[in-house]
């Protein structure tokens, strides 16, 4: 063999060395977003120290994704601290950092006709407060079995049918604020369709009292896991999970009943060749992983039924881009205006249908943010129109964009000078963005506590346990859950452990 050749042999033996290496240790924690580095740092605390984090992104954070934008960083994941009472995240974090606040209310709403007309503001206020107060009934005792869009739907027909024998009810308009508000309402779930979300079983999600909309200001959510690690707001306390974390580490296979010639129980591959062997996995990445890949990603097979959980759980997405301009061209009083919300004509949407436009109509509107003066922030629902929203570049979506604010507002607007969007939906590593839960999850009685059973191996031993947003009882969906869900897991590895010290 050649010197060339053999050099050549040794490189490749090398390479494959580092990619293909082998690691073991007591704890291997997948996916280091808010419920992997909470679990992390609670074992931390437990004083257990012997763990990796396997993070698939080249980044820490999951679904917190706070990115340089104008005057500070935004969020393109979670957003806001929704709620203060019972909130681990606020009450981490409160008397502690300068939170904000995006709150506005209902008679801040400027509802624009796709024509670039005013819609009337009181008839608009009125219908929407009317779709929000049954939206509010809904969640009350003695639901029916039915879909959040039926109830929304049957009870709105009715009011409608007894306001018109009073009054007269402008038909067209008060179709267009329903569409609207179903719109909306996908945006909190997620959701593709009300009509595919649960009443009884969104029960069980509980809201945090208080404010639903506190700010980091330009700091971004990423500020959390300063908390969450101790760093703040006493730096002595400081927990060094990040030390942990392996980034660029996608899990392909999870064997949770290995053979009995390894001391460890568990063995996980990554994509790259690597493995890892531990006690104890706890598994964070998003329910659209498991939906996409749990037959590939678990062997043996999971059991039926955390299947049908995964299976028949909600879990959605919901776009969001951020357009940055020179200077406001919406009213800058937060006392007088919130946001823009878009309703369309059944003309303009019959026209915009047959276009590559189309998936724009699902673009609910835009809001101010109060830490980002030059700032718009739009969302976008809807899984057909979210997949044509992250394949367009960003220079299209631009004019898209400006055309779609012309066109409410009835005017010429200046072109934004930076735009900022989330892929969520097409990135293999979440494949969504939350929870929900579905009319299917009712059906079959699966829960997130269904979804966060842990597994025993054949010898009964605990090997895996799942965290994450999802697997919260309360409080699935939210950012809080997620923390609490991982520090769940820090706690019952440390508790199981100790039987055996």
């Amino acid at each position: 063999m050649s010197l060339k050749k053999s050099l050549i042999v040794v490189i490749y033996i090398l390479a494959c060395s580092e990619l293909c290496k082998s690691e073991s240790h007591k704890i291997v924690i997948v996916g280091a977003g808010l419920s992997g580095m909470s679990t992390g740092a609670k074992l931390m605390e437990n004083g257990i120290d012997d763990f990796v984090i396997l993070e698939a992104e080249d980044r820490i954070g999951g679904r917190i994704h706070s990115v340089p934008f104008s005057n500070g960083f935004v969020d393109l994941g979670g957003q806001w601290i929704h709620g203060e009472k019972g909130n681990a995240i606020f009450e981490m974090v409160r008397g502690n950092f300068d939170l904000g606040n995006d709150q506005f209310y209902e008679n801040l709403m400027d509802f624009r006709l796709s024509n670039g007309k005013f819609a009337n503001p009181e008839q608009s206020n009125n219908l929407f407060a009317i779709l929000y107060n049954l939206y509010e009934e809904a969640y009350s005792p003695g639901v029916k079995n039915v879909s959040l869009g039926e109830i929304l739907e049957t009870g709105y027909e009715k009011i409608l049918k007894l306001l018109s024998e009073d009054e007269v009810v402008d038909e067209n308009l008060a179709k267009q604020v329903f569409d609207l508000f179903l719109k909306q309402q996908n945006a909190n779930y997620a959701s593709n369709s009300l009509y595919d979300v649960s009443a009884i079983y969104n029960n069980y999600t509980q809201e945090c009292e208080g404010n639903q909309t506190i700010t980091w200001k330009t700091k971004g959510f990423k500020s959390v896991f300063d908390f969450i690690t101790k760093k703040l707001p006493d730096p002595s306390k400081f927990l060094n999970v990040e030390s942990k974390v392996q980034l660029n580490k996608q899990v392909i296979n999870i064997n949770w009943d290995i053979d009995s010639n390894y001391t460890e129980e568990v063995k996980v591959t990554c994509s790259d060749g690597s493995t890892y062997t531990a006690d104890i996995v706890v598994f964070t990445g998003s329910l659209g992983v498991l939906k996409a890949r749990h037959e590939k990603l678990f062997t043996p097979k999971l059991p039926e039924n955390k299947i049908k959980a995964i299976e028949n759980i909600g879990f959605g997405v919901l776009g969001k881009v951020f357009l940055e301009f020179d200077e406001p061209f919406w009213p800058v009083d937060d006392n007088n205006w919130s946001e823009y919300f878009f309703l369309w004509n059944e003309d303009d949407l019959k026209n915009i249908s047959s276009t590559e436009l189309k998936w724009i109509v699902n673009v609910i509107g835009f809001f101010k943010l109060k830490s980002f003066p030059n700032v718009l922030e739009g969302m976008i629902v809807g899984d057909d129109s979210i997949k044509e929203f992250e394949r367009f570049d960003d220079k299209t979506l631009v004019d898209q964009f400006t055309w779609l604010l012309e066109k409410f507002l009835g005017k010429k607007v200046q072109n934004p000078k930076a735009m900022i969007r989330n892929r969520w939906f097409s990135n293999d590593n979440f494949l969504g963005t939350y929870s929900y839960l579905t009319m299917e999850s009712q059906k079959y009685r699966v829960t997130p506590d269904t979804l966060a059973l842990p597994l025993y191996n054949s010898d009964g031993k605990l090997v895996v346990l799942f965290a994450g947003e999802a697997t919260h009882h309360k409080y699935s969906s939210y950012s809080h859950g997620a923390v609490e869900s991982g520090w769940k897991a820090g706690n019952e590895i440390a508790k199981y452990l100790s039987k055996f010290q």
